[in-house]
């Protein structure tokens, strides 16, 4: 089970479907919650590590995709999102 599973249209396929799958290193708890946070899983079948800079992101520079396929750079706000609505639900 992953914290962020999503799908959805594949920008490099037109017609196929993306799924993304991640899980932080560390429980999302607010009273344990300090960053770094490093997310791991896969985008595309490609496995990916995205490295949470702040304990609370407000833009992509929050993030560093150190592992991340090129041909899906254009979802990074997405993941971002998601990973920022994941956050809050903790709160």
């Amino acid at each position: 089970m992953y914290e962020i599973s999503r799908t959805l249209n594949d920008p490099s396929r037109p017609g196929d479907k993306l799924y993304v799958n991640l899980n932080p290193d560390k429980p999302l708890h607010p009273s344990k919650f300090v960053a770094p946070i490093i997310w791991t899983g896969f985008v595309g079948g490609s496995q990916v590590k995205i490295i949470q800079k702040v304990s609370d992101p407000f833009s992509l520079d929050s993030f560093e995709f150190s592992e991340f396929p090129e041909k899906y750079n254009s979802i990074k706000r997405d993941i971002f999102e998601w990973i920022d609505e994941a956050l809050k639900i903790m709160d």
